[in-house]
């Protein structure tokens, strides 16, 4: 920090920038341009993915707005997919079901970085060509079948936000898994300019190439990102042990009907959240007021998209019984790195004692 600091150009595209993106192309083995924040970069996947008035996108209705906002911008009539229960991701047989010949952008959202059926969605997208977007938000430090997240879609995106396990204020970047977008990509990101080229010498002016917006963090952000991208292995490793402490303490739940989290065989998490989902809204209400007394702050989740006003006002509609399920009942559970053993201790004491 003190060295970009002692700098009079903190403006995006030096020094820092090259270094974050190359410590990215490092973790997931695909370049990668970090962008303002996942929002930015979802915004420039569709941009990329040359999303229209009238084209169709599949995407869920159990994620963040970001989601569905960087398609509703492009004019695109959104199509909502359901959840499976067990994981919270929309798993490949939706898509199917959805898909028609309007459909332009197939789009996942890993949950908490679980994620299902990438592979078979991916070849899916690749059949019908379709291009395949993977909303990895809170994915960084995981895997699928061995392969980062992020890295299956024809673009993947992550958060760098604060909340994320690795951030700098509000950061994200757009993964780019088909080289011949890369480009393309270094232009949308400089408000539609070529400027990337001139900043590398290979131009001596640059000039409005493209649509584009200014997608490009500062050099106090991604000096930020750099120190945050040296830990990792570190922060996640963390995280997991957390995760893995709440979910041995809490297993037992599952024969009263509680559901706790279900991380398919082909998942390494990054312990992004964890989360139980209760037995009725009433009950989800109870827990966290009933933490709330005993100093813990518990949180529910995403409220579905298809059930929104700007949904309604879009003319959108669905019916998702999953999504609706999850979202009333959903309970997430305080995880991060500076959790000291008696603050897991307690948090696993206030739950079962609501419970049991």
């Amino acid at each position: 920090m003190e060295s970009v600091l002692s700098q009079t150009n903190w403006q995006g595209g030096g020094a820092f920038t090259v270094k974050a993106e190359t410590m990215l192309e490092e973790i997931l083995g695909k370049p990668a341009l970090i962008t303002q924040s996942c929002t930015a970069a979802l915004e420039m996947a569709a941009i990329l993915a040359n999303v229209t008035e009238g084209d169709e996108v599949i995407l869920p209705s159990y994620t963040f707005v970001s989601t569905a906002n960087a398609f509703a911008l492009r004019g695109a009539r959104l199509v909502f997919a359901d959840i499976d229960k067990s994981t919270l991701c929309v798993p490949l047989s939706e898509f199917e079901r959805l898909r028609t010949d309007k459909t332009k952008v197939i789009c996942t959202v890993n949950y908490g970085s679980n994620a299902q059926d990438l592979d078979g969605i991916a070849k899916f997208a690749a059949k019908e060509g379709l291009v395949f977007i993977e909303d990895a938000a809170q994915s960084i430090g995981a895997q699928y079948d061995g392969r980062p997240q992020g890295t299956f879609g024809t673009f993947g995106c992550l958060s760098f936000h604060a909340t994320k396990n690795l951030g700098c204020g509000e950061g994200g970047a757009l993964i780019i898994n088909d080289d011949s977008f890369k480009h393309a990509a270094e232009i949308i990101r400089e408000k539609g300019t070529n400027r990337s080229d001139f900043m590398r010498g290979e131009v001596d002016k640059y000039t409005w190439r493209s649509l584009g917006s200014s997608y490009i963090p500062s050099e106090i952000s991604a000096s930020i990102l750099v120190s945050q991208l040296a830990e990792v292995k570190k922060v996640s490793a963390i995280r997991v042990s957390v995760w893995n402490t709440y979910m041995d303490a809490l297993e037992d739940l599952t024969k009263i009907g509680v559901l706790l989290p279900e991380v398919g065989s082909k998942v390494e998490h990054n312990g992004h959240l964890f989360y139980l989902v209760t037995r009725s809204s009433r009950e989800q209400a109870r827990l966290i007021s009933h933490a709330r007394l005993h100093g813990i702050t518990l949180a529910s989740h995403y409220q579905p998209l298809h059930l929104s006003p700007m949904s309604q006002r879009l003319g959108v509609s669905a019916t998702l019984p999953n999504t609706e399920y999850i979202a009333q009942r959903i309970v997430r559970l305080p995880i991060h790195t500076n959790l000291s053993p008696e603050d897991i201790a307690k948090v696993v004491s206030v739950v079962r004692a609501f419970f049991l």
